[in-house]
């Protein structure tokens, strides 16, 4: 007869081992796995870091490039006012005299200083920054902004039109030797003689040439890094966070500390920059800045203005200026003229009050009119940095408002 119960218990044997080797191979898989499952993990972390880092140093360089711009901005308003007034340096201030002797003999910036090159030389030598970027557009991105930053090098350094009229020599002579920056009138006189220079003209009606080039190389590589950004999915909180992991302890601001009027500091006796937040979360920007003219003696003005709408998002703030807003006026208080110069002025004020220079101003508006920056207060509530993401600063001093 059949042994049922034998049988029964081989049946029992082969289900236990079965499940033992079910057992294993499910233990096998979830090791095996989830070792696969973090190493995919940290593989996305160190390409996404990796990418934030080359992101950095070209919003880094981007931002270089804006101050190159603004300083030869700054310096020809100065080149052209002092032109104008050649003959009436004696009561112009020291500060705008420095200002333009600095720009015109290269003692304060050389532009001509490379770039930290850094995080290229990580980039282009390490054969596994390639493997963990993994992504071809990107990486073409990057080479192609190394590139043109090198190109952009070059050209400071052998184009003619960045060549300071004063060498390094004669500014030696000027300081060391014959002490001519020593007293207030000797440094009038030095001024003067500068400003009769044919070379020194030259080179200050060429700095719409030399921001020409910083333009073109920022419009470019500023449209670049936005489709790197978004290639590596990157947001504006990504980079924010990043730039501050190694930074040192910082204070966030609370709404209330944002609340009131700042000045910036880049303020000074040619233009100033203030910004009013207030409570219903609108913001208005305020920029003046001087302007002269032969036909006049004394200073205008010109005022342009920009309204808003902001909010603190966790670590953020977030601001959304609307272009429509953008207003211009003159400020002709304290202007002195001729009385057949009534006629220009007035047309002058007219041009100006009607926006025919806003053109410029209102393209930029609406090609990046929202912005987001990290913010660091100090304990007092009365200076404000306010952080790009690439990591730049600008620094605000508070003029009024809250403080707790």
């Amino acid at each position: 007869m059949p042994k049922f119960g034998q049988n029964s218990k081989l049946t029992g044997l082969a289900k236990e081992l079965l499940t033992t080797i079910f057992a294993t191979t499910i233990s096998i898989v979830l090791t095996f796995g989830t070792a696969y499952w973090l190493e995919q993990r940290q593989e996305k972390k160190a390409r996404k870091l990796m990418a934030m880092t080359i992101i950095q140093d070209i919003d880094m360089t981007l931002e270089a490039i804006r101050g190159r711009m603004e300083y030869e901005e700054q310096g020809f308003c100065i080149g052209r006012y002092l032109m104008q007034n050649i003959e009436r340096l004696d009561s112009i201030q020291g500060d705008t005299l420095s200002m333009f002797f600095s720009y015109v003999t290269g003692d304060a910036v050389n532009y001509k200083q490379e770039f930290s090159k850094s995080n290229e030389e990580i980039f282009n030598s390490s054969q596994d920054s390639w493997k963990t970027l993994d992504d071809k557009l990107f990486i073409k991105n990057v080479q192609e902004f190394y590139e043109r930053r090198e190109q952009l090098d070059r050209k400071t350094k052998e184009l003619v039109v960045f060549d300071h009229p004063v060498t390094r020599d004669e500014l030696y002579q000027m300081i060391m030797v014959t002490g001519q920056t020593v007293s207030r009138d000797s440094f009038i006189a030095l001024c003067r003689q500068l400003l009769q220079s044919e070379k020194v003209q030259r080179y200050i009606w060429a700095a719409n040439d030399r921001s020409n080039i910083y333009n073109r190389f920022l419009t470019d590589c500023s449209f670049m890094n936005e489709t790197n950004k978004n290639l590596m999915f990157i947001s504006e909180a990504d980079m924010y966070a990043f730039v501050h992991q190694t930074s040192n302890k910082i204070r966030r601001a609370s709404e209330k500390q944002i609340i009131g009027n700042w000045v910036s500091l880049k303020t000074n006796d040619l233009q100033s920059i203030e910004r009013e937040f207030r409570k219903d979360h609108t913001f208005t920007t305020r920029w003046k800045r001087r302007f002269s003219h032969d036909a006049f003696a004394g200073h205008m003005f010109i005022i342009y203005s920009v309204d808003g709408d902001w909010v603190l998002q966790k670590d953020s703030l977030i601001e959304n200026a609307n272009p429509n807003t953008l207003k211009v006026k003159l400020d002709e208080n304290g202007v002195i003229y001729r009385p057949e110069a009534v006629g220009l002025i007035q047309a002058m004020k007219e041009s100006i009050e009607r926006g025919v220079d806003m053109k410029g101003l209102y393209e930029n508006f609406k090609k990046g009119n929202r912005g987001a920056f990290g913010t660091n207060i100090d304990p007092t509530g009365s200076r404000l940095d306010l952080t790009y993401p690439g990591g730049a600063i600008t620094k605000w001093i508070r003029k009024e408002g809250p403080k707790e």
